[in-house]
């Protein structure tokens, strides 16, 4: 009896009950310390190196080190705190603190691999634009280059400058200025370094506010701080967000980023706002927000696209009329006219149609509503009757009222915009890249299939997509039983046919072919019809119910699915949106993962468990992303550094800057621009900014691919050239660049130069001789037509066969290169493979002629093999085809051949810079050449010092573009090939 009391005592001691009261008090301070307690236990195992048995609890605690484990853990004790004094709007901030901070240690963990080998300075990372922001910030500092050309760029006559048409070198200017006064001996290039995670950082304050912001009009002040902090998390560490906010990569989106969040946030504000003073101030602030971004980055497309469609869908359902277009006349107004000061063209602002176009056009419609109805217009009779007779809601009526004034305003300034619409509205779902021959070069401006996004962004796909469909339904459930069921239907059709109609490449339904192109519009076509019909119907039949059904959506549901919309639209857009899609996807699928606790509440029991099996799906779906996402963002940021190849670069440009003088010109492939200008301190003919795509396709067509050496040296003397430079990767681009360097037929230079590689296994030994097998695939470029020994005739037809290999006999002696016959190309056509003579064949500095075969040259590379734990050189282990077309460019004849026939006798080799591995075997006395097979082609980039015959004629048609030019336009290819280049 006296124990049982002693326990009673202790049990009710003030201690006890303090912690009881304490954390109990409410939900979040039990989760905060639950998960402080969890997170300290991760801090002792990172710290004694301890396992707790289940690999993604292994995984987890791997991911960050012992100290900041252990400062997560003590900001979920201070939220706990914070929670237990009902300091519920301040509770999160504890731990936003903590995500901010190890943004930043992720994001500036590769600093120390930025280095440039040839200096031992600081080096920006792997990369291209960053290095024209980099200058730009050089000569702001140093006050050169400031006019309103740039010189360094498309030489000789150079391109608008950067300076003036950009935020970014500013941005990283001031970083530069501010970081000058706290530290010490801050170079330009560290601050270009820092800027992308200082840039991003604010973003992902920014994003945590809109996201807030914007939940809050839906969910509980708590629910809204607890999804922008899950959404937070997502977006630190969304994998396809990392390269372009990391050190090193200053890169436009880490910058317009800031502008994006700060523009949806100032547009949500706004409506949560009642006084019109409000409604301006923030609409204002939300157009310089955009302004800010239209400055910094392209993006600022999808801020015009999500709101103008919200706004213009508000507008439709007559939701709150006066605020829509009070709020959005001052965001459109002011962000037109910052942007105005960077275009210069009204005009070509109000007719593109992905952004100002299409928000001028739901502006007009929404002043004609107003001057139509609201002021005494609305007395006209004309309307009236119009009125009376269509029976058709005022909202119709002023649609069709600014179509024909746009129209009428369109004959005027551009009237062939009218006709161009339709075609660009349908090319800007399937392809919003366009499919002109230069942009669909460029890698990222590919179009992605559904299971590429699949798998760039895990199973949260998934659950973005129910959060689709659960916004949607969400956005109609008051509507009566019958509509309500027809428009989530149509809704859920639309999904389905809009996201599935490009699987694969490979599927049924590849994007491409018309069952795709049919279920990807229909689908839109069927839904829009649906509501439509809908709404008109309510309008003519006077149905009052169903007119405040829709009047009573709310503004955030409508910005949600205009989100997830351009988000899905986006998918199958181009691989280079998958940045912007990242957090439209997140959005969605956080609101998904907090909305669905409110079903829980249901009294329906079965629906409830089915409720709760989702919400545990969806919870452990999202925290499997989230754990994938950290480790991938985690392990990969380490590596977001000069690679051997820029190293490489890096050599180059270290020689180029030393070695060659100031006003030197340099022409190559467009890709490489930026480097040369910057590390090199050279001008260029053309670099990644595609000024003019006119010059790619003369740099392509009359240099790079021609087989007229007087054709490459005119296009060089008229630019002015004094370096001719050729990267081992444009072996690789030669598809590219022969592509844009056709003429009117779009094939007549394309090609590839495929890479053999020697197969021991597919080889035999035959009477004394060695059968060697080589493998590589390529497209056939043009009709070969081939009479063989027996007189039988071989057709194989250009685009319907393949190259699939080589076959090269040698004698039987070990790594002999004594070949016993000519090589045979084989070629697959018709189900048959076919093995043609090759006549030619490069091999130790010379061509050998084997007096038989097709016009084609085998270049043969020796290669690094691994065997066991040793390495052998075989002199003949890669081969490089040449077909006749390819073997006869310049490309070929100087980088793969070293001018054998002696063509470019005034192009001297100044200056090779080995690939590392070549570089390493030639220090070790080991000489293969400047070409070498291991793990892929390993070659030289090569420069030549250009001079010029005296004959050489110069054409300014070389830098003039053509009057009508349009890469979309077969017959303004190859419009020089007519001129003569010689005297």
């Amino acid at each position: 009896m006296k124990q049982k009391e002693t326990r009673e005592v202790k049990n009710n001691s003030p201690a006890l009950k303090s912690l009881k009261n304490y954390f109990l008090k409410n939900n979040f301070v039990l989760v905060f310390n639950i998960l402080a307690f969890i997170i300290l236990i991760f801090s002792l195992a990172r710290t004694f190196n301890l396992s707790l048995g289940l690999n993604f609890l292994n995984q987890t605690i791997s991911l960050f080190p012992s100290p900041l484990w252990l400062f997560l853990a003590a900001s979920f004790i201070l939220s706990g705190l914070l929670a237990f004094y009902n300091k519920k709007t301040l509770m999160f901030i504890p731990i936003l603190i903590w995500l901010l901070t190890s943004t930043v240690i992720v994001r500036t963990s590769n600093i120390p691999n930025l280095k440039n080998v040839a200096t031992g300075e600081l080096e920006l990372g792997p990369d291209l634009d960053p290095y024209l922001y980099l200058r730009n910030v050089n000569e702001i500092v140093e006050g050169k280059n400031l006019g309103k050309t740039d010189l360094m760029r498309y030489a000789p006559l150079g391109a608008p400058s950067y300076i003036y048409s950009s935020m970014m070198p500013w941005a990283i200017y001031s970083v530069y200025k501010i970081s000058s006064i706290f530290l010490k001996d801050v170079s330009i290039t560290y601050a270009a370094i820092i800027s992308p995670v200082i840039f991003f950082v604010l973003s992902l304050i920014g994003f945590f506010g809109f996201v807030y912001t914007l939940f809050s009009f839906k969910l509980s002040k708590e629910k809204a701080l607890l999804g922008a902090t899950i959404a937070s998390f997502f977006y630190s560490f969304v994998p396809a967000m990392l390269h372009r906010t990391i050190a090193g990569i200053p890169e436009l989106e880490s910058l317009g980023m800031i502008w994006f969040w700060l523009t949806f946030l100032f547009f949500c504000i706004a409506w949560k706002k009642e006084k019109i003073k409000s409604w301006i101030i923030y609409g204002i602030l939300a157009g310089l927000s955009a302004g800010a971004m239209a400055w910094s980055w392209g993006g600022y497309k999808y801020i015009y696209m999500i709101i103008s469609f919200a706004v213009l869908s508000a507008f439709l359902f007559n939701i709150s009329p006066k605020k829509n277009l009070i709020i959005f006349a001052s965001f459109v107004s002011i962000g037109i006219l910052v942007d105005l000061f960077r275009t210069r063209s009204l005009i070509s602002m109000l007719t593109s149609i992905t952004d100002y176009g299409f928000a001028a056009g739901v502006l007009l419609i929404l002043l004609a509503n107003f001057i139509l109805f609201e002021t005494k217009f609305k007395k006209i009779k004309i309307l009236e009757k119009i009125s009376e007779k269509t029976k058709l809601p005022q909202n119709f009526i002023s649609i069709g009222v600014s179509l024909i004034l746009g129209i009428l305003a369109l004959l005027i300034l551009k009237p062939t915009f009218i006709t161009q619409l339709l075609p660009r509205v349908i090319e800007g779902f399937l392809k919003p890249f366009g499919e002109g021959r230069v942009g669909l070069t460029v890698a990222e401006n590919r179009a992605p299939y559904f299971l590429e996004v699949l798998q760039s962004f895990g199973s949260l796909v998934w659950i973005f997509l129910a959060g689709v469909i659960l916004i949607f339904c969400e956005t109609v459930s008051h509507f009566e039983n019958k509509k309500r069921l027809i428009l989530d239907s149509s809704f859920v059709l639309f999904i389905l046919t809009f996201v599935f109609s490009r699987i694969s490449s490979t599927h049924l339904l590849n994007g491409e072919n018309a069952i795709s192109k049919l279920l990807y519009f229909g689908g839109l076509l069927l839904f829009a019809s649906t509501v439509l019909i809908i709404y008109l119907l309510a309008g003519i039949n006077k149905d009052k119910r169903t007119l405040e059904d829709f009047s009573k959506i709310s503004l955030s549901s409508l910005l949600l699915i205009s989100f997830s919309f351009w988000a899905i639209v986006s998918m199958r857009g181009a691989v280079r949106l998958f940045f912007i899609i990242a957090p439209m996807i997140i959005l969605t699928a956080v609101y998904f993962l907090i909305k669905i606790f409110d079903y829980l509440k249901t009294k329906d029991e079965l629906l409830r468990l089915i409720v709760f099996l989702g919400l545990i799906t969806s919870v452990i779906m999202g925290a499997s992303v989230l754990l994938n996402y950290a480790s991938a963002t985690v392990a990969s940021s380490l590596y977001v550094a000069p690679s051997s190849y820029n190293q490489q670069w890096q050599y180059a440009m270290n020689w180029v800057s030393n070695n060659t003088p100031e006003n030197s010109v340099f022409v190559h492939w467009w890709d490489y621009g930026y480097w040369v200008q910057t590390m090199g301190k050279r001008p260029t003919v053309t670099d990644g900014g595609h000024f003019t795509d006119w010059w790619d396709h003369t740099t392509g067509r009359y240099l790079l691919t021609t087989p007229i050496p007087e054709t490459a040296l005119s296009l060089m003397k008229t630019h002015n050239v004094s370096y001719l430079l050729i990267d081992s990767s444009d072996l690789g681009k030669y598809g590219a660049y022969s592509s844009i360097g056709s003429g009117k037929d779009g094939s007549d230079r394309i090609a590839e130069i495929p890479v053999t590689v020697y197969v021991p296994e597919q080889s035999q030994e035959i009477n004394g001789t060695r059968v060697r097998v080589y493998q590589g695939v390529s497209f056939v470029d043009e009709d070969i037509v081939y009479e063989n020994e027996e007189g039988v005739k071989i057709f194989i037809p250009e685009g319907k066969a393949y190259f699939v290999g080589l076959v090269i006999k040698t004698l039987k002696t070990e790594n002999s290169s004594m070949f016993t016959s000519a090589p045979e190309a084989v070629y697959y056509y018709n189900n048959k493979q076919i093995s043609i003579p090759v006549r030619y064949a490069y091999l130790n500095n010379k061509v050998i002629d084997f007096g038989k075969g097709i016009d084609a040259t085998i270049r043969i590379v020796p290669s690094l093999v691994a065997d066991n734990e040793s390495m052998h050189i075989d002199e003949l282990g890669a081969a490089i085809y040449l077909s006749n077309k390819v073997s006869k460019s310049l490309f070929a004849q100087l980088y793969l051949m070293n001018d054998p026939s002696s063509s470019y006798s005034t192009i001297t080799l100044a200056h090779s810079e080995d690939d590392f591995l070549v570089k390493s075997l030639k220090q070790q006395g080991i000489e293969l050449g400047d070409l070498v097979y291991y793990q892929g082609l390993r070659g030289p980039i090569k420069i030549w010092k250009v001079d010029y015959p005296e004959n050489i004629i110069t054409h300014q048609e070389f830098l003039d573009v053509p009057q009508g030019w349009n890469q979309r336009d077969n017959d303004s290819w190859g419009l020089l090939d007519d001129l003569k280049f010689t005297n």
